[in-house]
């Protein structure tokens, strides 16, 4: 198996993480894919769990990781906002968007952690996951406060859901 290999790990779980966060990003504007936005946890967690199973500390770096390319996505007109509206040279521009999405990765960053260090004392990771990512992204403070469940609005059962349970509800379901 292609995953058992110790120098695959690595590429493997960046490459998954990276394809993941994509994923996330492809449920808001302006792709909309609802579908594919809903699969994205599956990655994230594939990466941490099933490549190889991470440390806290290395699942940490995944998960910010998968939330910095969701925002490089999602958030990528900061860039074009700092030009425009704040007068930044680019030079000054990508730097500082790239804190921004360093720091929008952080709840996602904060969920792997979370589920990668409650391992020991909850094993299985289908119930681990989910209270654990809706947890961190309900809790951890960002300057756009979005939510990964909002990714899945175009379908009218999670609609449904967030008028039952509100934003975290659709967290929960989502991860």
């Amino acid at each position: 198996m292609v995953w058992a290999s110790v120098r695959w790990r690595v590429p493997a779980s960046l490459a998954t993480v990276v394809v993941a966060g994509g994923a996330l990003a492809m449920g808001g504007e302006p792709w909309i894919m609802p579908a594919v936005a809903a699969v994205a946890a599956a990655g994230l967690v594939l990466a941490v769990e099933l490549v190889g199973p991470a440390r806290p500390r290395r699942a940490f770096f995944l998960g910010l990781l998968f939330g910095f390319v969701t925002n490089v996505l999602a958030l990528g007109w900061t860039v074009g906002l700092l030009q425009r509206f704040g007068g930044f040279p680019l030079v000054a521009a990508l730097p500082t968007a790239a804190l921004l999405w360093v720091a929008q990765g952080l709840p996602f960053a904060v969920g792997a952690w979370l589920a990668a260090a409650l391992r020991p004392r909850w094993p299985g990771w289908t119930l681990r996951w989910a209270p654990a990512l809706a947890l961190a992204c309900a809790v951890t403070p960002a300057l756009f406060p979005w939510r990964p469940g909002a990714a899945l609005l175009g379908w009218l059962p999670w609609v449904q859901m967030a008028d039952l349970g509100g934003p975290t509800l659709l967290d929960l379901g989502w991860a």
